[in-house]
């Protein structure tokens, strides 16, 4: 009866519940000399500012694809018509890549949420470093492949013979000085 008594008092109440784990720090402290760098809990909290702060990430990253594509082409109008036709076959890849790379981002996104939310650190921390490798190994890649069929690309989208070599100048990593010809 006693041992019954304690156990009715000793039980928590959920709101109860919520303030020990609001206040328990998500990460301990670690036993290195390294030190980590404190992770923002987007479980408490407004959601429209948590939702802003991952907004404002992806939105300068889209803007500043976008710019770079543009600032190429100013740069590139004074080459002539074909020297533009040219960056612009070029760029469409550089949105092809954006589009893989966000795809594996939300993909890891929700992997790495799911495990946060379960507090699972270990599992965070094993997730991450299968997307920074997967990341790196898709960048490679991409390299590989658009290096070697860039003049296969090019001949392809390209509407002439001159766009098609300035096209594959471009995604060769040179300067487009002039059009051949």
């Amino acid at each position: 009866p006693l041992h019954s008594q304690q156990s009715a008092n000793a039980r928590t109440t959920p709101q109860q519940a919520d303030e020990i784990l609001n206040a328990r720090p998500v990460h301990s402290a670690p036993s290195s000399s390294k030190t980590r760098h404190p992770v923002q809990d987007m479980t408490t909290g407004p959601i429209r500012g948590h939702v802003l702060r991952m907004m404002s990430f992806m939105l300068v990253g889209m803007l500043t694809q976008t710019l770079y594509a543009l600032v190429d082409i100013w740069w590139v109008s004074r080459l002539g018509k074909e020297a533009i036709a040219a960056v612009s076959v070029a760029s469409n890849l550089m949105f092809v890549v954006l589009a893989v790379s966000q795809t594996l981002g939300v993909g890891v996104v929700a992997l790495v949420s799911q495990a946060f939310g379960a507090k699972n650190e270990r599992q965070v921390q094993y997730l991450f470093n299968q997307a920074q490798a997967q990341s790196i190994a898709a960048a490679l890649l991409f390299l590989l492949i658009g290096y070697a069929g860039k003049d296969y690309y090019a001949t392809r989208l390209a509407g002439d013979a001159v766009t098609a070599a300035l096209a594959s100048q471009f995604l060769g990593g040179d300067e487009i000085r002039e059009a051949p010809g």
